[in-house]
């Protein structure tokens, strides 16, 4: 995107590389990733979910960065996962709510085996997002930005 300068006496044309942001953008993503990675089942605090369901929000989000370069098979791919882990944590959350019986206090409970399913497929969500952002040279900085850094 090219952005001229509104005065016309100065004549002068200024470059905007949205490359840059973008790699922010993923930067920022993986970092976030990265957190989630050292406790996947910590509630985050800071945001009010869990660190799997913001890795999951993040994928998606690298996804959507991404999606214009990748081919119809590839969105195919990370569509059927996508869609799988959705589908799973809307059908068998991990944590439910429920009252104990003799005072009715709430309490969280956790299933180890639906945990077990659900961790198998965010570990190939991760890796084909990745292997992605690899293929298509969204890891690195292009070659127009070396020397920037």
């Amino acid at each position: 995107m090219v952005w001229t300068d509104t005065n016309q006496d100065a004549g002068q044309t200024s470059a905007f590389n949205s490359a840059l942001f973008q790699m922010q953008r993923l930067h920022d993503l993986q970092s976030k990733i990265n957190e989630c990675n050292t406790n996947l089942l910590a509630f985050n605090e800071m945001i009010g979910i869990y660190n799997y369901q913001l890795m999951v929000s993040c994928l998606n989000s690298l996804f959507q960065e991404m999606v214009g370069k990748l081919s119809e098979k590839e969105k195919d791919q990370v569509e059927e996962i996508r869609n799988s882990i959705t589908t799973h944590l809307e059908e068998y959350p991990i944590h439910k709510t429920r009252h104990h019986p003799n005072n009715h206090k709430p309490y969280i409970e956790f299933s180890e085996d639906i945990w077990r399913v659900h961790k198998k497929k965010l570990i190939e969500y991760e890796t084909l997002i990745r292997e992605l952002l690899d293929k298509h040279k969204l890891n690195a900085p292009s070659e127009e930005l070396d020397g920037l850094f």
